[in-house]
């Protein structure tokens, strides 16, 4: 039955949307391994989404986190993608010089 109430409504979609975008996080966690590829952390909570030959700024300007999840899931784009923990994904930034931020 729909909410009345404009603000539970509100409440009710985005409750609804963390449900699918923390399923398909799962997913996709168990798609490419559930660890980090480069020092195999399994801790969920620090593992990202990496593009293994950069891209991933550009692809965030133009596609939702769903979108871009959704893209890594399919069979053929397997190859551009890989599970890194927070800090690996940090240092491979710095040693490839990716987004490196202008003053």
């Amino acid at each position: 039955m729909p909410h009345k109430d404009p603000e539970q409504a509100a409440a009710q979609k985005r409750k609804d949307g963390l449900k699918g975008y923390y399923r398909l996080r799962i997913t996709l966690l168990i798609t490419y391994g559930n660890q980090c590829q480069n020092c195999g952390i399994t801790d969920i909570r620090v593992l990202v989404l990496d593009h293994i030959n950069g891209g991933g700024e550009k692809e965030r300007k133009t596609v939702s986190m769903m979108k871009a999840y959704r893209l890594a899931l399919l069979p053929e784009n397997h190859h551009k993608y890989q599970l890194l923990c927070h800090n690996c994904n940090h240092l491979k930034r710095i040693r490839n010089c990716e987004d490196i931020r202008k003053p």
